[in-house]
């Protein structure tokens, strides 16, 4: 009798470590499959890349600077138009995508707008050629354009995002794949265990 007893109960408690095993592998399983959708999407530079394509982020942003900048073209003296042909989409885009992947490859966060300077000094000084004004303080017309670059690089760079943040998404993503390693392995095992 007390060998049945403990035949029974033996069987009872594989059974209900065996369920319990099923719920972590479970667990386990789950945490897995959002870790490798983490990864693949937030941690991954070029599926960020593509959401920025599919939802027009370039053109939107492209409007969001030349709209910025317009707040400080009237104050100048100069009209809107002075910002034609600066700069395009295509800049935009190329360098709105430079800066996410050297913000997820922990590279130095640099965009360069010497382009831009150059052709928005060109178009100044045409348009005080055209007016007929002589240039009083070079340092203002210095400021001006200066101003205008740093509003570009403050908006492809989302409000001056600097270094500091790339380490922590390297950070992130190491963490992230050894928890994706170590829930692998666990997961293994147990699935070993239960069989």
């Amino acid at each position: 009798m007390v060998d049945w007893l403990v035949k029974v109960m033996s069987r009872k408690i594989r059974l209900i470590i065996s369920y319990f095993n099923v719920l972590v592998i479970s667990i386990l399983l789950f945490l897995l499959t959002c870790l490798i959708i983490f990864k693949n999407t937030v941690l991954n530079y070029n599926y960020v890349i593509d959401i920025m394509e599919k939802t027009n982020y370039y053109e939107v942003l492209y409007n969001d600077i030349k709209t910025e900048m317009s707040y400080y073209t009237d104050p100048s003296g100069f009209k809107d138009d002075i910002l034609d042909d600066t700069f395009t989409i295509e800049d935009v885009k190329n360098n709105s995508n430079l800066f996410i992947k050297n913000l997820y490859l922990n590279k130095d966060i640099n965009i360069d707008t010497s382009d831009f300077v150059d052709k928005l000094n060109k178009k100044i000084d045409d348009y005080l050629y055209d007016e007929n004004f002589t240039v009083v303080n070079i340092d203002e017309i210095k400021k001006f354009s200066d101003k205008m670059s740093n509003i570009y690089v403050n908006k492809i760079t989302i409000m001056g995002i600097n270094n500091d943040i790339s380490k922590y998404i390297n950070k992130i993503s190491s963490y992230c794949d050894f928890a994706i390693i170590v829930t692998s392995i666990i997961s293994i095992l147990l699935l070993l265990i239960n069989r």
